[in-house]
């Protein structure tokens, strides 16, 4: 947990806000999972809500609770991120949001750079760059010999911005 014995307590308590939530659903009746892929799915978007505080965790954070690859995490953030859209769109848009504004431009070729360390909010960001696609608005990209830093036109960011109510 990384903290001090006097602090667990304190660290614990939003897992244990998890856990309790997922119990008292799963003993109600008010869910029922057939697969463990669900229950694991649901285990994660109670912990988005209650341990991340309502952002979008990290595939490597994923990865580190679940003791899953990368891999399997960006899986199991993609699948929680479709099964509950409707649920999580206000977090993962404000996961976007401030990621956009943390965005740097450089002065180089004024295009800018953004860190997102979960490959399935680049794929959010790109798929809302198509609704607005006119054939001019290029995809958000990884930054060459990066892992987790990515580019964007001006143009793209521009869009992004208006999209989501920011300043460029």
């Amino acid at each position: 947990m990384r903290c001090d014995e006097n602090d667990l307590p304190t660290r614990l308590e939003p897992y244990a806000r998890a856990a309790l939530q997922e119990y008292t659903t799963l003993f109600s009746g008010q869910r029922v999972f057939t697969q463990g892929a669900d229950l694991r799915a649901y285990r994660l978007l109670l912990l988005i809500k209650e341990v991340f505080e309502n952002e979008i965790p990290n595939e490597q954070q994923v990865s580190s609770m679940f003791q899953t690859t990368i891999s399997q995490s960006r899986s199991l953030l993609r699948s929680v991120m479709s099964r509950y859209q409707y649920e999580l769109q206000e977090i993962v848009e404000g996961t976007l949001k401030g990621a956009l504004s943390a965005a740097e431009q450089r002065e180089t070729d004024g295009s800018w750079e953004v860190t997102v360390n979960n490959k399935s909010l680049v794929e959010r960001l790109n798929e809302i760059l198509a609704i607005y696609d006119d054939g001019t608005i290029p995809r958000v990209r990884l930054k060459a010999n990066s892992i987790s830093t990515y580019s964007m036109t001006p143009s793209a960011h521009a869009c992004l911005c208006e999209h989501f109510d920011i300043e460029p």
